[in-house]
């Protein structure tokens, strides 16, 4: 997935590329994918690069148009078993460009390091937000917040493609901060990821040839573990199956001596496929609510972009906030 800015109309073109298809084959499958309205007119044209892939370009202003094409491919990946036998979406790409993007937002706004504030200094917090606030963003931070000081970190997300980004993020920002106190590889050494398949456990994480690598964990962690953060927790705990295989990763750390916890959700899924409300682990987490989603019209990034409010909880009120390029 590549992209560049137009910043004289103000959105970004993206392409989406279809290994594996034909011109004629995916062009209405792609929009049936995309699904509502606004995002099949956002395509522009579809075109063959060689043989046998199929370029979509798709004008994004919205934030939340973004985020649910991550979801779609990162996430649950719905509807991509449909767009054809042998069909593939060149998945590279399009998590390196996303992560790029992102990582383009190189400081937290007021607002963030507010909430940041608040996530610090206590045990158990829920962190919700709606699509673009930065909810992973923020939790960044306070990851590195325990990193730097030499504690163990395990990082739980629903698929490996999730934990490679948060680990390249790392990496990244580690490495801006040039002659630092705590060395990448130290870093590294007390962050532990662990994704679906969940009973496949814990796993330790290195850097090789400049890609991000997994190994499993032969080290015992319950006991030293300072931070538990658990990313896009709706999803791993949205029903009863679900509930178990987390139970039996999280379970351990519910007991004393306890980590602290980072649950991290989107504030419009609260409930499960059953339509019940979702049932987290009844450690008397502190809620906090990101209700700023930021935008930014001159920075090449896509966690910036224009945001239309999509999805509200009840009571919770979401404001927009412009970051200005010269403040970045």
């Amino acid at each position: 997935m590549h992209s560049r800015r137009d910043k004289a109309l103000g959105y970004f073109h993206f392409e989406l590329r279809f290994k594996g298809a034909t011109l004629g084959q995916l062009e209405q499958r792609v929009k049936v994918w995309l699904g509502d309205e606004e995002q099949q007119k956002a395509i522009v044209s579809f075109h063959l690069d060689g043989e046998n892939t199929v370029v979509a370009s798709i004008n994004v202003t919205d934030i939340g148009f973004a985020h649910r094409l991550r979801n779609k491919v990162l996430i649950d990946g719905k509807g991509l078993e449909n767009l054809g036998d042998g069909v593939e979406l060149d998945m590279t790409p399009f998590i390196e460009h996303y992560e790029q993007c992102v990582l383009s937002l190189n400081k937290l706004t007021a607002h963030q390091l507010d909430k940041l504030g608040d996530c610090r200094g206590k045990p158990f917090v829920h962190l919700r937000a709606p699509a673009g606030a930065g909810k992973t963003f923020v939790a960044l931070f306070r990851i590195m917040d325990e990193l730097g000081a030499g504690n163990r970190v395990l990082y739980v997300c629903k698929n490996e493609s999730l934990a490679i980004s948060l680990v390249r993020w790392i990496v990244v920002r580690k490495r801006s901060e040039g002659n630092a106190r705590v060395p990448l590889e130290k870093y590294l050494e007390n962050f532990y990821v662990q994704f679906k398949p969940l009973e496949e456990g814990i796993r330790r994480v290195s850097i090789k040839d400049e890609k991000v690598e997994f190994q499993e964990s032969d080290r015992e962690m319950t006991d030293a573990m300072k931070l538990l953060v658990v990313d896009d927790a709706h999803n791993l705990y949205d029903d009863q199956d679900e509930m178990i295989k987390m139970e039996n990763v999280t379970g351990k750390y519910e007991k004393d001596p306890k980590p602290n916890w980072l649950l991290l959700s989107d504030i419009s899924q609260s409930t499960t496929m059953a339509g019940e409300e979702i049932q987290y682990p009844k450690l008397n987490f502190d809620k906090v609510n990101l209700t700023e989603v930021v935008r930014n019209s001159e920075r090449i990034m896509l966690a910036s972009l224009l945001w239309r409010r999509e999805s509200e909880e009840k009571g919770v009120e979401i404001t927009s906030y412009l970051k200005d390029a010269e403040a970045s």
